[in-house]
């Protein structure tokens, strides 16, 4: 009796955790199982946190076709991140292009990366300037944008205490002018 207890007491924690989420969606391969969230795009470098194997998944939960990944590891702290490597791709939706290896700023563009398809990075390779060994949650203040059906998110990876994490909902492309200079050159 006390076992069968304890196990309906674990299944009602497990299913409020993971509230909605439809057991027959498949997962990300090589991922935790993370609940697919209706309008956003999530990437993600999956765990273990303190792991130096890096891999990057993204997952296409919004309405959208995803067109473009800008990942930025410029802005990390205290030091720049460098993908000397972003991997292999692997996934359904078709790469067309991977610009920025050897430095902070990669740009990966897609077609077929409809709503509800997932694809991604395997054994990518940041390095820090003089330091090749990089850990997952080191990842953690990494930028990305997303571009998906003309519409834009940026965000920053953060720890979700097992992943390193991103969710994007994209909303209308924002033109940033930073001065009064540019925006007088925009009339000569």
């Amino acid at each position: 009796m006390r076992t069968a207890l304890t196990i309906a007491i674990c299944c009602l924690l497990a299913s409020a955790a993971l509230g909605d989420f439809n057991l027959e969606t498949p997962a990300p391969p090589g991922s935790p199982l993370l609940p697919p969230r209706d309008g956003v795009i999530t990437l993600f470098f999956p765990g273990p946190l303190h792991s130096y194997h890096v891999d990057l998944r993204i997952v296409n939960n919004s309405s959208f076709d995803l067109e473009m990944v800008v990942i930025d590891g410029s802005v990390v702290t205290p030091r720049a991140v460098v993908w000397e490597s972003f991997g292999e791709y692997t996934g359904s939706p078709t790469l067309v292009d991977l610009v920025g290896e050897g430095t902070s700023i990669v740009t990966a563009t897609f077609v077929d990366f409809v709503p509800g398809a997932y694809g991604g990075f395997d054994t990518l390779d940041p390095d820090f300037p003089n330091d090749s060994n990089v850990a997952v949650i080191q990842l953690v203040g990494t930028a990305c944008t997303v571009y998906a059906g003309g519409l834009s998110a940026s965000g920053v990876f953060a720890n979700d205490g097992y992943s390193v994490v991103a969710t994007l909902e994209p909303g209308p492309i924002l033109v940033e002018c930073r001065t009064w200079g540019a925006i007088k050159g925009l009339f000569r």
